[in-house]
């Protein structure tokens, strides 16, 4: 499984809840189209939220590669922030039920 992880640091918490809240949202409504197969959106009190979108076929994550979502560009409009990404090989992931916590 291949994975495509978005780091975004903002000056402050309240812009970080916020875009996280944007980014599930926007990401939850493309799951089809990007063919992700996991997606898990982290919010930590620095002010940082981590994006981690899984792929179960290199197709797919390589459309994800070449297209940088538009959530991201939609985000760094609305609120200041850096955008680092990365790619990675998911070496274990284990979820026991689908959850969305709030």
């Amino acid at each position: 499984m291949l994975a495509k992880v978005y780091v975004l640091r903002f000056t402050n918490l309240n812009d970080a809840r916020s875009a996280a809240t944007h980014v599930s949202e926007a990401m939850g409504k493309r799951l089809g189209s990007y063919d992700v197969s996991g997606l898990t959106v982290l919010l930590r009190k620095e002010g940082i939220v981590k994006v981690i979108a899984r792929f179960d076929c290199q197709k797919a994550f390589q459309r994800m590669q070449t297209a940088r979502p538009d959530v991201l560009a939609e985000v760094q409009n609305l609120f200041p922030c850096m955008i680092e990404d990365a790619s990675a090989v998911t070496v274990f992931s284990y979820e026991r039920d689908a959850t969305v916590t709030v």
